[in-house]
């Protein structure tokens, strides 16, 4: 089996293992190991699951010379891709990797700061990112 994940070596991207794998019983990991797993993190390999790092620009494309690759959301949704149907597993909403607002401590009271997230989380944006995404991204609130 070969599993496409995104290339440790990549210093602006999430450093990333198949976030997925373990939990599937494909491979274990250093239990003290964190999200920010990689390949070097595998402790166990008992399918012997060939994991080939790609940059995530490229795994789209390199889907028909694999089993399975960890595709980033922006990259299926360039690619074409609809995660509800062309996916076989999907991030939860709560999970490590949803987008947050921040912002500078000295701004987080300042009413344009309550204004925003009012809006971001209305059921309109809600709407707008489910349509246009085809439920590819996921909102978290």
């Amino acid at each position: 089996m070969r599993i496409a994940a995104i290339d440790l070596y990549l210093p602006h991207q999430r450093r990333s293992c198949p976030s997925h794998a373990p939990k599937k019983g494909l491979i274990r990991l250093d239990p003290q190991v964190d999200i920010r797993a990689t390949v070097l993190d595998i402790t166990e390999n008992p399918k012997k699951v060939r994991i080939i790092e790609l940059d995530p620009a490229q795994l789209p494309r390199s889907l028909d010379d694999l089993n399975v690759a960890a595709i980033n959301g922006s990259y299926a949704d360039s690619a074409g891709l609809v995660p509800q149907l062309d996916g076989i597993y999907m991030e939860r909403a709560d999970g490590p990797y949803a987008n947050i607002l921040c912002v500078r401590e000295e701004d987080a009271q300042k009413p344009w700061v309550q204004t925003f997230v009012k809006v971001y989380r209305s059921p309109e944006v809600k709407s707008f990112v489910e349509n246009r995404y085809k439920g590819g991204i996921i909102c978290s609130w």
